[in-house]
């Protein structure tokens, strides 16, 4: 029963706090923004508060992008069926040419300001986080401003802060720090504390450095 009357609550919430509203760019489409509490994948461009749910997507045909201010809570089950057929890959992982081109602008995805809290991981080559980022074992992202933590893997395009995994910490480009057993950056300015570490100037055991690009 207590269960009912929270699920109630949280719906009531969320009709009394949800706000659509036109988007004044050229294609018109409603914008649809949501305050304190709402579930995810839906239809949602914009969450101010908690989203809570199985993975945070923008449902909607045309594959909007979906922005989350505040907390991102994710179950992701897609995750194990991904490393059943042999890993999540990402397409030319080492251009950060190809990351910031043009083609890719359109592209769907997620951005979080805050906090991304998901399990056991969350994939998103096109995703963002802007703050602090857990996973129980793997992220696999565009870009990463802040910090990240994931028990096996970190897997990023671009690095602005600190990266820790119990395994593997791999980005294109790097302003920051890497901290895994194995870390490997093409551009790196920074610094790389692990078993093997390799960037675009050298590969060294246990620490490695570059402070000009």
């Amino acid at each position: 029963m207590k269960q009912i009357i929270t699920i109630g609550f949280i719906l009531l919430v969320n009709y009394i706090f949800g706000q659509e509203f036109q988007n004044q760019d050229k294609t018109k489409k409603t914008y649809k923004k949501r305050n304190f509490i709402y579930y995810t994948p839906s239809e949602s461009d914009q969450i101010n508060g908690l989203a809570i749910g199985a993975w945070a997507e923008n449902t909607r045909y045309y594959k909007d992008s979906i922005e989350v201010n505040g907390l991102n809570i994710e179950i992701n089950p897609v995750i194990f069926f991904i490393y059943a057929r042999g890993g999540f890959t990402v397409p030319y992982r080492d251009s950060i040419e190809y990351y910031l081109s043009e083609k890719r602008k359109n592209y769907y995805g997620l951005t979080v300001n805050g906090f991304n809290f998901s399990l056991p991981g969350t994939v998103n080559e096109i995703s963002t986080v802007n703050g602090l980022n857990i996973t129980l074992l793997t992220t696999s992202i565009g870009r990463i401003n802040g910090f990240s933590f994931s028990t096996l893997t970190n897997t990023c395009y671009l690095l602005n802060g600190v990266s820790i995994a119990g395994l593997y910490n791999s980005a294109t480009k790097v302003k920051g720090i890497q901290i895994g057993l194995i870390n490997k950056t093409t551009t790196l300015k920074g610094i790389q504390i692990g078993l093997w570490n390799k960037n675009g100037k050298r590969s060294l055991p246990f620490i490695n450095w570059q402070f000009k690009e």
